[in-house]
């Protein structure tokens, strides 16, 4: 005959309760893990990448999978947007656009493709005339050039020499002239429009 000891069985008894627990407790986080991990698509400009993640952020997200930003660029939707299954992240890359405005040129790093909202966000104000041009340099670089263009009516005075009208009068002696009405120059007005690009007259 085999005789167990309460304690024995005792203690057996509580090792098998701790092991059952144990063996929930790491089913439960490993089922919790799988159902957290999500699938996500990266279009990084030429580039697209599909990752799984557990990250609760799209920041979180981008960061695990190694992707690095730099300040000026754009990611759709937001980097602290959550993270859904099956999402689209979209990430626009600054570029560098070379800006001549009144003058003054500099470089900024920008995600704008339109060029009106490039110099909006530079707090640049257009005027209804004036013009944009925009290409790319031999390295590469974007331009931006504004041309400020003014409008300005001209008036202008000029004479016109009165015309002399002669009429026979039988009360003069031949050879005779006399002045019924004088004569008065007359004035034209004559109103030109002047178009300055930058200041410079153009026509």
């Amino acid at each position: 005959m085999v005789f167990f000891s309460i304690e024995a069985m005792s203690f057996r008894w509580r090792l098998l309760k701790l092991g059952l627990i144990l063996t929930f407790v790491v089913g439960f986080l490993m089922g919790g893990l799988a159902l957290s991990v999500k699938t996500l698509e990266i279009v990084d400009q030429d580039e697209t990448r599909t990752i799984a993640t557990i990250a609760l952020t799209v920041n979180g997200a981008l960061k695990l999978a190694g992707v690095e930003l730099a300040e000026e660029d754009q990611v759709l939707p937001g980097i602290h947007h959550s993270v859904r299954e099956g999402m689209t992240v979209r990430i626009i890359r600054a570029q560098e656009v070379e800006l001549e405005v009144d003058g003054r040129k500099w470089t900024v790093k920008t995600c704008f493709a339109d060029p009106y909202e490039l110099l909006v966000a530079e707090g640049i104000q257009l005027g209804e005339l004036d013009q944009i041009d925009m290409g790319y340099g031999l390295e590469g670089t974007k331009w931006i050039k504004v041309t400020r263009i003014t409008e300005e009516v001209l008036e202008e005075r000029v004479e016109v020499p009165f015309d002399t009208f002669e009429q026979p009068d039988n009360k003069l002696n031949i050879g005779q002239r006399r002045v019924v009405v004088p004569g008065q120059n007359g004035v034209i007005l004559k109103k030109i429009k002047v178009v300055k690009a930058d200041g410079v007259e153009v026509s």
